[in-house]
């Protein structure tokens, strides 16, 4: 949970508005956040993300499908609370398609003494087809005498099961709270070997149960990182028709490498019978500083009373170390187990959309596992095709496009169909380094917006050799090779150029060295990229004893940050870019691998108001990016951008309709196939015939 952020930041909310305009202390039935900006809520929201339009938001909480009334329920943190309480509590949405929600009553109150501040983020666990809700009531000791850590464990259930959109639920008085003086962010449980029932919190700790009334707490899991809103989760099913090992073995569905020693006996948890060092069992997932990281690796239970062994795979890009889910504004992600087909894992991510005055949930992202490449793929639901509009806005190619070119795709009116709509683009991934991509939420012409790129490097030549032949023959001919992939926000960017006179840089300067002028200073920079990404020539100041300095940089801006700014004027001293995307000012960037067989690189982006979303090869790199500043031309549209010759394959767009509908539309909505593999990630990109 990432509540403790707002509570330096923002006032308490009480106080909730009334249909009249008046107010009212909050809870039950009183739940409209009183406006906290003049202009609140804030113009121009997402409308095909999860959101709460008058409150401010953050942490999914306890996403679960009832397989009892075939509905998808997520809750997420709204800041109110019933006073004296500073909040969160939990709001709840339902859907039955994944695609069109209705939003419900306040779900979880903090209306008892171990929960009288807040709830935070908890997790959801089927038992015995009940719904159990396991979240971390936030107390004081003048209220509740046993409050130590701040923090109890407690568990809530559906008030009548009998209820499809399970709206009021109950806190069992005679079991709660479960534990006391605990860390916060409880994982669902799952159920061991051995019986028992597990789950760990913030600080990898293990609390254990047979009947989800009498808990234990077991210790520490070894090798379980310490972070917010842990998750350990079975291995997800593998990318479609991806069933190639590493070493080109053929595996069954949902295998992984060959070799390594086999762990676990015929005690073993099912999950990790046969298990190699090599072949993941499990992913255990975290959350520290703004990072969402997965780590892959073999989970084995460990009796009554002992934690589990965790041992880490080691994998093609990121040997022992976690895969960062999306390095964009991305963060505090929940997943859940969803109906057939078997092994389907969703999840969703937190994003400040606007600082901390309002968050939304990022687009739901099937979590699946590439055996070739060894990593996990964050993909669109399939699901999300089905708020395609017809006609088309794009539908081009192939097209050659000749080096430094910028092809336009089409613009709208301001504030219309460009603002909310999904973008792909395919291009032949070509013989020669080349960089290219795809620019949204900008006027239309390549100058602003966020470009969404690729900076392509050929293979070695034993896999050029694999891409003409069958494709699970060409799996066998060599290992992936990483490219570097990325977003920049050009609005920003243009503010940058290779020669500033009288300009000067605030970030990011590595080291100095001898330079006689601004030229040579521009040469030094270039020598050392990709290194250095600008530079700054100060002349000799003789009033102050300054000799002339030539100060190297490695970007123009954290990229850590969301706050910008311009370049800083100086009598005196030149400044420069080299003009990588991946360095410039805004810049966010990660590491695509590219099979061996792939022969098109393709990026989705999905455009909602001043939000995008984007997957490269369907999801081997996922990125959210927020338009700040915010773009305000008059018109608005996508260009395809070359700075190296390439041919664009196919360029499709499509305008997005909004998600929000009332409750007794969902229930009309016929229940989720739970049989088959009709439903997919959008992930189809990594089978090339």
């Amino acid at each position: 949970m990432f509540a403790d952020y707002f509570t330096g930041q923002m006032r308490r909310t009480y106080e909730c508005l009334l249909p009249d305009g008046t107010t009212a202390p909050c809870g039950p039935g009183v739940e409209q956040c009183v406006p906290y900006t003049s202009d609140w809520p804030l113009p121009d929201l997402p409308r095909f993300h999860l959101l709460d339009p008058s409150c401010v938001m953050n942490d999914p909480n306890g996403p679960v499908y009832d397989d009892v009334h075939g509905m998808y329920h997520v809750f997420f943190q709204d800041h109110l609370a019933i006073p004296p309480g500073g909040g969160p509590v939990w709001a709840h949405v339902c859907s039955r398609d994944l695609v069109h929600w209705a939003r419900l009553p306040v779900a979880l109150w903090n209306d008892e003494a171990y929960d009288s501040q807040a709830i935070f983020t908890g997790s959801a666990t089927v038992f015995l087809d009940q719904i159990v809700q396991v979240y971390p009531g936030i107390c004081t000791e003048d209220v509740w005498p046993e409050c130590e850590t701040g923090t109890t464990l407690a568990l809530a259930l559906p008030a009548n099961r009998s209820d499809p959109f399970l709206t009021n639920w109950t806190k069992p008085f005679e079991l709660n709270p479960i534990a006391n003086n605990t860390q916060r962010d409880p994982t669902s449980a799952w159920r061991t070997a051995h019986g028992e029932w597990r789950l760990s919190t913030y600080d990898a700790e293990l609390f254990a149960t047979a009947d989800f009334k009498e808990w234990y707490r077991v210790g520490t899991q070894p090798g379980f990182e310490v972070g917010e809103c842990p998750s350990l989760m079975p291995l997800p099913r593998s990318v479609p028709s991806a069933n190639i090992s590493s070493t080109g073995r053929i595996e069954a569905e949902g295998g992984g490498g060959a070799g390594g020693s086999a762990l676990g006996g015929d005690d073993a948890s099912p999950s990790t019978r046969g298990a190699t060092l090599s072949s993941p069992t499990h992913v255990h997932k975290w959350s520290h500083d703004w990072v969402d990281s997965y780590r892959p690796g073999v989970y084995i239970d460990g009796p009554p009373g002992k934690p589990g062994v965790w041992i880490p795979t080691v994998d093609w890009a990121f040997g022992n170390a976690s895969q960062v889910a999306d390095v964009g504004a991305f963060y505090a992600s929940k997943d859940l187990a969803g109906p057939e087909p078997r092994g389907r894992r969703i999840v969703w991510g937190w994003t400040a959309y606007a600082g901390p005055f309002q968050g939304v949930l990022s687009l739901a992202r099937e979590v699946t596992w590439h055996p070739v490449l060894r990593q996990l793929l964050f993909s669109p639901l399939a699901e999300q095709d089905g708020l395609r509009q017809l006609p088309k806005l794009v539908d081009e190619g192939p097209i050659p496009l000749g080096a430094g070119g910028v092809h336009q795709l089409g613009t709208w009116a301001a504030g219309g169909a460009g603002r909310q709509a999904e973008v792909e683009v395919s291009f032949a991934l070509p013989g020669h380094a080349a960089s290219f991509g795809v620019s949204v939420m900008g006027d239309g012409d390549g100058t602003t917006g966020m470009l969404f790129f690729a900076e392509y490097v050929p293979p070695p030549t034993a896999q050029r050799l694999g891409r003409r032949l069958p494709h699970r023959m060409g799996a066998m001919l060599g290992a992936p090779h990483a490219i570097r992939v990325g977003s920049v926000n050009l609005s920003i960017s243009t503010q940058y150029q290779p020669w500033m006179p009288n300009t000067t840089l605030w970030c990011c300067d590595y080291t100095s060295v001898n330079g006689t002028d601004a030229a040579a200073c521009q040469a030094a920079c270039v020598a050392a990229a990709p290194t250095c990404a600008a530079w700054t020539f100060s002349a000799a100041d003789a009033q102050h004893g300054a000799r002339p300095k030539c100060t190297l940089r490695s970007a123009v801006a954290n990229t850590a940050q969301t706050m910008w700014r311009p370049p800083i004027r100086s009598e005196g001293a030149t400044s420069g870019v080299l003009g990588a995307p991946s360095k410039l000012l805004g810049g966010k960037t990660d590491t695509l691998l590219i099979a061996p067989t792939d022969t098109n690189l393709t990026i989705r982006v999905y455009v909602d108001h001043g939000l995008a979303e984007g997957f490269w090869q369907g999801g081997r790199v996922a990125m959210t990016r927020i338009a700040t500043p915010a773009y305000t031309g008059a018109s608005e549209g996508f260009a395809v951008h070359a700075v190296d010759a390439v041919t664009l394959v196919r360029a499709e767009a499509w305008r997005v309709g909004d998600i929000w509908v009332s409750a007794e539309e969902v229930l009309r909505t016929p229940r989720p196939k739970t049989t088959g593999d009709e439903a997919s990630s959008r992930s189809h990109y990594d089978d090339d015939p």
